[in-house]
């Protein structure tokens, strides 16, 4: 009586695929009311028990697990910067160790045998831009360990700067670290590479970002100027700067290495449109932002309820019909309203552009128009919207020579006029 696990998926396969395991009892799968089980665990406790009859065919039990691990997932993005910090937010629950144990039930008189088999892997709240064609692909997050988890291209990135005193929005960018290195705490120590307009370097002192390394966590950044500026307690990025990029290092018991940097960032102070920015969860659970620079345009959908009346009223003092509304003066002109509206909602819609971009910028954008969570930054507030556009069309430069990128945008809150 010897079960055994066919295929069971790999480790940082995405909770929002299929995961499908497979197990088989060669003796006694055509006994009574023979079925496999699977037990789930997540953190030690089980949160579910999965029962599959024999696969006719095959008769092997099949199971799919991502049912249940899709829900202990998330990346909910609570925005609690530090003091004088980069770190917005620890997603904690990005990625679960979940634990497997297969058994099975038979007989007149059901009798179960469970934890026959084990097997345990970690699964993460991302999503693949293609199909995994065979449980040996390798998954899409494994190629961001103890790296900046974003596919924001490498080479430029433009980036608000405002004027002193002005409010700037955040430049998120998330850091996935998988293992956890034998010290306590654990800290990621970020530098800023700074080329300056006339040609210098210079790097700027450590910014500790302590206890950030817990295994399989996915850390939120803000990689703004601003932010960047209130950790170094200086003026570092200022509006001499052509660009920068921040490297990050592991800090642990044996020494340290660099591992992983940031896009390059090329800070602007153009001011001739209103800078809007918007923050999507992107393909690796983390969040990404992007400075829409160029015109936009606002706008409000309504929907109105209304009943008719009359379009006149009688006077009670003589009986003469007034098309006016009668308060005591024979001069009034207020019309009566012969529709009355008594319940009006609206929304507000928004639509950005950004400047001339490239292709690399086009593709990243990409996420934003698919990203099933989107905010809108406003007055240090994140503000939920929809994207609107449900079409996207990829460009080319020998296609499409120049091109950018219009997003329209509906803020989810509901409003209401005044109830009459």
């Amino acid at each position: 009586m010897a079960l055994v696990t066919s295929n069971f998926p790999v480790i940082y396969s995405s909770a929002n695929d299929d995961l499908v395991c497979t197990c088989l009892e060669s003796s006694l799968y055509s006994q009574t009311n023979f079925k496999y089980i699977c037990d789930i665990y997540i953190g030690g406790v089980k949160v579910a028990q999965l029962k599959s009859f024999p696969n006719p065919a095959t008769n092997y039990g099949v199971f799919n697990i991502g049912n249940v691990v899709r829900n202990y997932v998330n990346s909910n993005l609570t925005y609690l910067p530090l003091v004088a910090g980069i770190r917005v937010d620890i997603f904690s629950n990005h990625t679960r160790l979940v634990e497997c144990k297969f058994g099975y039930e038979y007989g007149t008189n059901v009798a179960q045998f469970l934890n026959i088999e084990t097997r345990s892997s970690s699964y993460s709240n991302s999503y693949n831009k293609r199909r995994v064609f065979n449980i040996t692909s390798t998954p899409t997050m494994s190629y961001k360990s103890d790296k900046f988890a974003t596919n924001r291209p490498a080479t430029r990135t433009n980036v608000f700067l405002p004027e002193s005193g002005a409010s700037a929005a955040p430049v998120l960018i998330p850091f996935y670290s998988i293992t956890v290195y034998p010290s306590s705490p654990q800290n990621l120590v970020f530098r800023v590479n700074r080329y300056s307009k006339d040609g210098t370097y210079t790097l700027s002192s450590a910014i500790t970002s302590t206890n950030a390394r817990i295994d399989n966590t996915m850390t939120q950044y803000d990689m703004s100027a601003r932010s960047l500026n209130a950790a170094l307690g200086s003026t570092f990025i200022d509006d001499n700067t052509l660009y920068y990029y921040v490297e990050t290092t592991i800090e642990f018991a044996a020494g340290q290495s660099y591992t992983a940097q940031t896009p390059n960032f090329y800070p602007y102070c153009e001011s001739k449109y209103e800078v809007f920015t918007l923050v999507w969860l992107n393909q690796y659970g983390g969040y990404d932002s992007y400075q829409f620079s160029k015109k936009s345009k606002r706008s409000y959908a309504s929907e109105k309820k209304s009943f008719e009346r009359i379009p006149y009223n009688i006077n009670p003092a003589n009986g003469v019909m007034n098309y006016v509304q009668m308060s005591g003066s024979t001069s009034s002109k207020v019309f009566v309203e012969n529709q009355i509206v008594y319940d009006s909602k609206f929304k507000e819609s928004m639509s950005f552009n950004t400047d001339i971009i490239d292709e690399a910028t086009y593709d990243w954008l990409s996420e934003l128009i698919i990203s099933p969570c989107v905010f809108l930054y406003i007055n240090d507030s994140f503000v939920p919207v929809i994207i609107k556009d449900s079409n996207y069309d990829f460009k080319k430069r020998v296609n499409d020579k120049v091109f950018n990128l219009t997003v329209n945008i509906e803020l989810q809150q509901q409003m209401n006029t005044q109830y009459r």
